[in-house]
């Protein structure tokens, strides 16, 4: 595993020593929204957590269930530690799943758990469950059509990411054959649509000051997560909480920013079929500067306005045949040969092209006979 981009312990306990100060600072605002200082106000409700499923309309169950029954299928080492209760949401290139971890209290779970003292903002994610209790975990399945490479970049970014205040912290993945599905943290959240006008001054200053460190601490990590919007930060209005989630598009970052205007990723090559991204060593600043200025001067030149060879016949013929009768009537004066002259048949609204033999013969010689 790589190192953790220039943050060590105690770099981490003095970003929980800040939490303290600013919170002495701000304690009449952070009385407003429950504190880690009460670790009962984070606890769910058990019953009302497993039965969201049953909230939810018939059809959307019965899609969810079979979702849920083929996602078990296609990974069959999760039903021995997990059982899948509901969809969280669904996105492009993954799902996202709740479901109770069966054996949280057979597990060594400090790794993830980190160790934020109780002055910090996200203590919170590092006290333990009791036991007996249910514990809830987030899963997320990714699809097929997600690049091994980006997998891979997302697990990797997420391990880097341990200890991260108000992050969504990697608890353990699984693959099997061609199916990934990575095991989260359970936060519960509401939809940002639902709250944000209602949201009072102090806990929008909640929302900010989670965002902002979780922020804060991957940064410092050298990671960007280049997809932060509302629906990737799980911020829940009755605790105050948020972290933050989904690194699918999260990248590492040198600290030194190379040349402006730099590629950052290779053209494919035998040994990189899709290519690769180029590490801080492989920029040639002279190359991209001379790059730049030859652009710079090629668009000032005049623009072809010849169509490459075969092409302008093909071209003409599509953008005549998707003309209508107003369109020819309004531009009557522009053609030689008016295309209200062509044969047609009207069925309402709608025209009828040319026939056949007459687009032929224009693809053909690029004129209309």
């Amino acid at each position: 595993m790589e190192d953790w981009g220039g943050v060590e312990d105690e770099e981490q306990e003095q970003y929980d020593d800040d939490d303290e100060r600013e919170n002495e600072e701000e304690h009449d605002d952070l009385d407003v929204h429950p504190t880690s200082d009460d670790i009962d106000c984070f606890a769910l409700d058990e019953s009302e957590e497993e039965a969201t499923l049953k909230l939810k309309p018939i059809d959307e169950q019965l899609e969810i269930q079979h979702e849920i029954q083929d996602f078990k299928n296609a990974v069959p080492m999760l039903g021995d530690d997990y059982k899948l209760i509901d969809r969280l949401g669904t996105g492009t290139f993954s799902s996202v799943y709740k479901a109770i971890d069966l054996r949280y209290h057979e597990w060594d779970n400090s790794p993830w758990l980190g160790h934020h003292p109780p002055a910090s903002s996200a203590h919170y994610q590092s006290v333990p469950k009791p036991p007996g209790s249910r514990v809830f975990v987030a899963i997320k399945r990714i699809y097929v059509t997600s690049g091994p490479e980006r997998i891979k970049n997302e697990l990797l970014l997420m391990e880097l990411c341990r200890g991260c205040r108000h992050v969504s912290q990697l608890i353990t993945a699984f693959r099997h054959e061609d199916q990934v599905a990575i095991v989260m943290p359970y936060h519960r959240n509401e939809d940002f649509r639902e709250y944000f006008m209602e949201l009072p001054m102090p806990g929008i200053k909640e929302y900010f000051r989670c965002l902002l460190r979780a922020l804060r601490d991957i940064h410092a990590r050298h990671i960007i997560h280049r997809d932060v919007k509302p629906a990737n930060f799980l911020f829940d209005p009755r605790t105050g909480q948020g972290s933050l989630c989904d690194f699918g598009l999260a990248q590492r970052f040198d600290s030194k920013a190379p040349a402006h205007g730099a590629c950052l990723h290779t053209t494919m090559s035998k040994d990189d079929a899709h290519g690769k991204y180029r590490t801080k060593s492989e920029y040639n600043s002279d190359w991209v500067r001379s790059q730049q200025v030859a652009a710079r001067k090629k668009s000032k030149t005049r623009a072809e306005l010849h169509a490459p060879r075969g092409t302008f016949p093909f071209v003409f013929c599509l953008w005549l045949c998707s003309w209508n009768e107003l369109s020819a009537k309004s531009h009557r004066s522009i053609f030689p040969h008016p295309l209200s002259s062509w044969p047609r048949r009207t069925e309402g609204r709608h025209s009828v092209p040319p026939s056949t033999g007459a687009v032929k013969e224009l693809s053909t010689t690029g004129v209309l006979r």
